[in-house]
């Protein structure tokens, strides 16, 4: 790496994904550009990985360890503060960039307008599947924008990447309580900054590892949905009316989601009272009426429904 600080810092946070971060930041090495630098942060993990990290030997790589887990938004705040770029990348460790992506990077941060304080780009499926679903349009939104973006994509995928000023981000972290999920987190920061919604695809979202958080299979045991439920809670707490409305679709997806996983987590009364405060919005919807139904009767079925619906729409 040259002397001067990087322009960016790719932030790759792991644990226990020997095999998989190998993939990561071989992608965000491939370009051979000398203003970024990957810093790869390890949640202390019990498996090879440190030793893997320990072998490779790059000028723009940077391996940080943590003393303690603490999940991956507490590593990708540690990250961000050891990071020199101006701009912060947060790419997981089971996902790629494409050959492109700090290219594409690259061309939206040096042309952001100063009050843009997150760039959001589109990713690729294993299966083929583009997400954000619709496609973004290269617009800049404030936060009832972002609310009413967010809006469109009900229906479809929302996963994107984020590249973040440095600065910005640092005054609007990660939450490092629950902090497990980042919607919240997302809808935050565009309290405060703006965000363009870039449509070039620069990341690859692959579903092979086997410690994702977001997986809804039977391996999940039904308690972790408590904690499900309990971020959308959250979400709804803090932004609830301003996603009421701007976002009237997201809301009801919201209160059916806090509805599912709280039957799923076997807490049937917060259950029924999700559904009924989605019935109450929007008394003709069948999906909620299903949920409350399918949630009463047999919790074990509509947990198989979601994981075959989620499964679906992420190919």
């Amino acid at each position: 790496m040259s002397e001067r600080a990087p322009v960016f810092s790719v932030i790759i946070p792991t644990y226990n994904r020997s095999r998989l971060v190998l993939r990561a930041i071989g992608s965000a090495l491939t370009d051979q550009s000398d203003d970024y630098e990957v810093i790869v942060v390890d949640d202390c993990s019990t498996d090879d990985t440190v030793g893997v990290l320990s072998r490779l030997h790059d000028a723009r790589l940077r391996v940080i360890t943590c003393a303690d887990n603490g999940g991956c938004c507490v590593a990708r705040n540690i990250g961000a503060r050891a990071a020199r770029g101006d701009w912060l990348v947060f790419l997981d460790s089971d996902d790629e960039l494409t050959p492109d992506a700090m290219i594409n990077i690259r061309r939206r941060a040096f042309d952001a307008p100063l009050d843009v304080g997150k760039l959001l780009f589109a990713c690729r499926f294993d299966g083929g599947n583009i997400s954000p679903q619709p496609a973004m349009t290269g617009d800049v939104v404030d936060y009832v924008g972002y609310v009413r973006w967010q809006e469109s994509t009900v229906d479809g995928l929302s996963e994107a990447l984020p590249c973040t000023r440095r600065l910005a981000f640092l005054q609007s972290p990660y939450s490092e309580t629950r902090g497990w999920l980042e919607g919240l987190h997302e809808l935050n920061f565009a309290q405060h900054f703006r965000v363009q919604l870039c449509p070039e695809v620069v990341r690859l979202y692959h579903a092979d590892a086997p410690t994702r958080l977001m997986v809804f299979d039977d391996s999940v045991p039904s308690s972790k949905f408590s904690g499900y439920a309990g971020y959308l809670e959250a979400v709804l707490s803090e932004h609830g009316e301003t996603i009421r409305r701007h976002s009237p679709r997201r809301w009801a997806d919201l209160l059916r989601g806090v509805a599912i996983f709280n039957f799923v987590a076997g807490n049937r009364t917060r259950g029924i009272r999700g559904s009924w405060l989605g019935l109450r919005a929007s008394p003709a919807n069948s999906r909620t009426w299903f949920v409350l139904i399918a949630g009463t009767l047999s919790p074990w079925l509509l947990r198989r429904i979601w994981t075959a619906r989620r499964a679906q729409i992420t190919q």
